[in-house]
């Protein structure tokens, strides 16, 4: 089975470099070109695959895969650092409800109230 398909692949092989040498206008510079192109031992489109390359190519793929695992936990670690960060801002927010707290809020409501009423002194904090 093997054996066929070799000697179909040569010659498919064969038919194209005939096809190329026969073309009018291309240079014989390009014609060389393009059948090392086209048989380009490992690299070329119908050059074979070596192990080497096999090598190569798993090489390539563990790397990418290693720098995709690293961004990874990188974005985990700071989605983690920034819900941190959230879940402080919230606690900060609660509702103190001792006197002490009341009497805070109450101080931060009066300065929102006067911050917005030198902004817009039409509105509903304003003089109309």
């Amino acid at each position: 089975m093997s054996s066929l398909y070799e000697f179909y692949q040569e010659k498919e092989i064969r038919e194209l470099t005939n096809a190329i040498n026969s073309a009018k206008y291309i240079s014989e510079e390009q014609k060389e070109v393009m059948i090392e192109g086209l048989l380009g031992k490992g690299t070329g489109i119908l050059g074979r695959v070596t192990d080497a390359d096999k090598k190569k190519a798993a090489e390539v793929a563990k790397r990418k895969r290693e720098r995709e695992a690293a961004y990874a936990a990188k974005e985990r670690e700071n989605k983690a650092e920034h819900d941190k960060r959230e879940r402080e801002k919230e606690k900060k927010k609660r509702y103190d409800a001792s006197p002490a707290g009341k009497e805070k809020a109450k101080k931060d409501r009066a300065e929102l109230e006067k911050h917005f009423a030198r902004q817009d002194p039409t509105g509903p904090y304003g003089a109309a």
